[in-house]
């Protein structure tokens, strides 16, 4: 008996036809292939200025500035061109802010050590040169103790 390695009539659909391999009805040359894309240039994503200021000047706002510009082809990968332009300006708005920032926070820290080294260094200096006063109110400024030579630390 030749019974079917499967039950029939169960609600399934009939086999396919066989495969038969179709031959292309018109020959033409690749040179007559024309393939028309209408891309956009990919938007500058100012990746080198996000990583200058998240190294050398602004942490915080260079790394909003790196993951903008990773935004950029990532987006422009996906096809969304006026979301890579979006992205695009972001990064750059942040990069910038970012090295304004960094640059102002830089020369802030050069005039407080500036300021440090005019003031308190030379404050320090001239109170310990001698002289009227002091913190025993005695002269030379060692508190009116009389120190011998030879018990001297130098």
């Amino acid at each position: 008996m030749n019974a079917p390695p499967f039950p029939t009539n169960q609600g399934y659909s009939p086999a396919p036809p066989p495969y038969t391999e179709k031959q292309p009805t018109s020959l033409s040359s690749p040179a007559e292939r024309m393939i028309v894309q209408d891309m956009q240039e990919q938007p500058n994503d100012y990746l080198p200025l996000a990583i200058f200021v998240t190294i050398c000047c602004c942490l915080p706002v260079g790394i909003v500035g790196l993951m903008k510009s990773g935004e950029v082809q990532s987006r422009y990968n996906d096809g969304d061109i006026d979301g890579s332009l979006e992205s695009s300006k972001s990064a750059k708005g942040w990069s910038i802010a970012g090295l304004i920032s960094g640059i102002v926070m830089w020369v802030l820290a050069a005039v407080f050590l500036v300021v440090y080294l005019v003031l308190i260094v030379d404050k320090a200096n001239g109170d310990s040169q001698g002289g009227a006063g002091g913190a025993g109110g005695g002269g030379g400024g060692d508190g009116g103790v009389v120190q011998d030579e030879s018990s001297s630390y130098y």
